[in-house]
């Protein structure tokens, strides 16, 4: 039985600063024999650094979390091992975890199951942020499971809570262990570029009758989901569920067209722009088919980061900026808030504010933006408002986007489906892979 350690990277130098070179040595010191070197993926910005034999770094273009994982995966095969653990490059698993991990499959060689750890937020260490997730089969909206709990002892396993409504969906990629022989079974992760490739590869072990086991005691500390997410992200965000759905569901093109013009009408209503554009290029993207994941995605990154230039949002402190808390009513008919989002969205009759109208994300409803010309999204630092206009120029012709290649996914996505569908097993093949990333 060998264990293999998988990180990939966007900063060498970053890394070399991390606490998680250090843990891991020591972790390696006390196990050798059932260790690889940490394989080090990196596919961003170089650094010239000393490590010695127990680190091992392989360096490509960006290829993203799915790519870079994927690449470790095939490098721990060559090196002989028999399970891997996914390591995201911020995260700091404390030494016990790893040994846990280890001593699971030890004792458990042969069994197919893949271990999730219990993710603690770095700036609350002794809340969990997230300890396995449900999914939702027809939104594919996700719920954390034990979001917010405080455990009850240091030793996670003599907390019983923990050992509660274990059968979870899938596990994140910040602390993810499994057997390489899964690979065998359900192949290797699909080429997302970045998120929900965790999601999408958690569902097809679920689909193959793999568990995976959030088991208690294996704590690892991450900064929250979030506080790295860029805006461009949401284009692939959307492109990756319409892939996800097409694979693994059989939901209606009418029913997946009815949610995308929601999403559309809602942000387009609360002046999110930007995110609207993204839900309009993500089902062009999704449209093209298989033969658009097989390329090199730096193209796909250009053109949604591309989108942010085009719809500009501006920041402001929260101390400086005068503005009022803004509590929206929960209780408005659907009939109700569309009349007036269609009549008072500042097309027609626009209030003007003297003060900046803020919500917080939790409690933010977009009807209510619809009030006013300008508001503000408060972040979780409550420091920093992101601050929406109403911009006029552009909307018809952004209306007019969506509208066409909506009717495009009504038209195409009967074909589309198909082709995703007979595609799957060649995309998540090892010798696609070992093509793609041109080893």
């Amino acid at each position: 039985m060998k264990l293999a350690v998988i990180t990939c990277t966007l900063s060498e130098e970053a890394l070399a600063a991390s606490e998680l070179l250090r843990v891991f040595s020591r972790f390696h010191a006390a196990n050798a024999p059932f260790l690889t070197p940490l394989l080090v993926v990196s596919q961003g910005v170089r650094f010239d650094w000393t490590h010695d034999e127990k680190t091992r770094i392989f360096r490509q273009e960006n290829f993203g979390g799915a790519g870079g994982f994927t690449r470790g995966i095939l490098e721990a095969k060559k090196l002989g091992a028999t399970h891997v653990l996914l390591l995201d490059d911020d995260a700091i698993p404390d030494e016990k975890s790893l040994k846990k991990t280890l001593d699971y499959y030890m004792k458990n060689e042969d069994k197919m199951t893949a271990l999730h750890g219990t993710m603690f937020s770095n700036n609350e260490p002794d809340k969990i942020f997230m300890a396995g997730t449900w999914v939702d089969e027809k939104t594919f909206k996700i719920k954390g499971r034990l979001s917010g709990y405080k455990v009850a002892n240091e030793n996670l396993e003599d907390d019983p809570v923990l050992w509660e409504n274990m059968e979870i969906d899938y596990g994140a990629w910040f602390f993810f262990a499994y057997p390489l022989k899964v690979v065998d079974k359900v192949g290797l992760p699909l080429p997302l570029f970045i998120q929900n490739d965790d999601l999408e590869y958690g569902i097809r072990l679920k689909k193959a009758g793999i568990p995976t086991l959030p088991l208690p005691g294996l704590r690892v500390w991450h900064p929250e989901f979030g506080t790295h997410q860029k805006r461009w992200y949401v284009f692939f965000s959307f492109r990756n569920r319409l892939i996800e759905k097409a694979v693994h569901t059989n939901l209606s093109t009418i029913a997946i067209g009815a949610e995308l013009t929601k999403k559309f009408f809602y942000r387009f209503l609360a002046f999110q722009y930007d995110e609207a554009n993204y839900i309009t290029e993500a089902i062009h993207a999704y449209l093209k088919g298989p033969e658009n994941l097989k390329k090199n995605p730096s193209q796909d990154v250009l053109m949604a980061k591309s989108i942010i230039e085009k719809w500009p949002i501006s920041f402001s402190s929260a101390d400086t900026t005068k503005h009022k808390r803004f509590d929206a009513p929960k209780d408005i008919p659907l009939w109700r808030e569309i009349l007036r989002a269609l009549l008072l969205n500042g097309f027609f009759f626009p209030k003007k504010e003297n003060l900046l109208p803020v919500f917080e994300r939790g409690a933010f409803k977009w009807t209510e933006v619809n009030e006013c010309r300008k508001y503000g999204l408060v972040s979780k630092n409550e420091k920093e408002i992101k601050i929406y206009e109403f911009f006029r120029r552009k909307l018809c012709g952004l209306a007019l986007a969506f509208i066409w290649v909506l009717f495009l996914f009504f038209l195409k996505n009967y074909f589309v489906k198909k082709q995703w569908k007979s595609q799957f097993p060649l995309l998540t093949s090892e010798p696609f892979w070992r093509e793609y990333l041109s080893e």
